[in-house]
Order: structure tokens, then C-alpha cells, then sequence
């Protein structure tokens, strides 16, 4: 668990695993925690309540939805860090799963990241961009 803390940030590389073969499922659950979520068909619309859950954490760095949706390319970069270097790069083993499991010789899950991210970067780049007006379940928050 120590591997999906909330604070991203905190170096791997200092939890003392009982064993290689503990250090490297750590790894793998800590990158399956990041590609899972930002790999969701819907985790760009699902980060409006995101804002909502860290402000009732009293988690700092965002001052409002429209903050942590511009902060969220710049997460992705730092996520593409924690992933190779922190969690041992072990999502490179994805391709030879689906190819396994579907045939398909591609990580399927930095694939639909990569479509998150271009989304959301031009859904940003309008001139005037309001989510609740783009986003199918953004008018859930304000219930």
C-alpha cells in the first residue's frame, strides 16, 4: 500500500520491502493505481470532484477546479517520472500482457492516457472553456 500513498511524491526507493519479490508487486500495484485512474475513460471529468475530495482532505496546491484541470498535463509529466524511474518502468511488461490476453502488442493503458491528455489539452486551449458545459458529469458536483 505504501506504493499508492496520496503523495505521489514520496521516494519508493526508501520503503524497506521484506524482499525483491515484495519490492517489485509494490511497484506494480503503485503503477497499476496510476494507469488505472488516468487511463478511466472518464478521469478527466471525474477531477472536477477530485478538487472537491482534496479540499475536504485539506489538500493544498489547487485552488479550484479549474486550477487542478490546468495542473493536470503537468501531474501526467510528473507521473511519466514516478512510473519509469520510482515504480521500476514495470509498465513496459503491458505490451506482452495484451498481447497475452487480446493479441494486441501495445500498452493500451498509456494509449488512453495519451488521449486523456490531448483531450483535456484542447478542451484548454479554447478561448473561453467552462467544464460544466463540456463535461457530461460535471453538474454532479454542484449537488
Amino acid at each position: 500500500m505504501l506504493c499508492t500513498e496520496i503523495d505521489v511524491k514520496s521516494p519508493v526507493d526508501k520503503i524497506n520491502f521484506s524482499s525483491t519479490e515484495i519490492d517489485l508487486l509494490g511497484k506494480m500495484f503503485g503503477a497499476a493505481d496510476l494507469l488505472g485512474q488516468m487511463a478511466d475513460r472518464t478521469y478527466i471529468e471525474k477531477l472536477p470532484y477530485l478538487f472537491h475530495e482534496y479540499r475536504e482532505g485539506n489538500v493544498g496546491g489547487f485552488k479550484s477546479e479549474m486550477d487542478l484541470l490546468m495542473k493536470t498535463e503537468a501531474f501526467y509529466e510528473m507521473m511519466k517520472v514516478r512510473l519509469s524511474k520510482d515504480l521500476g518502468d514495470v509498465a513496459k511488461y503491458l505490451p506482452a500482457h495484451f498481447e497475452a490476453r487480446f493479441g494486441v502488442a501495445r500498452n493500451l493503458y498509456v494509449e488512453a492516457i495519451e488521449r486523456n491528455m490531448e483531450y483535456i489539452k484542447n478542451v484548454l486551449s479554447e478561448p473561453v472553456f467552462d467544464y460544466t458545459k463540456v463535461f457530461r458529469r460535471s453538474k454532479v458536483v454542484f449537488k
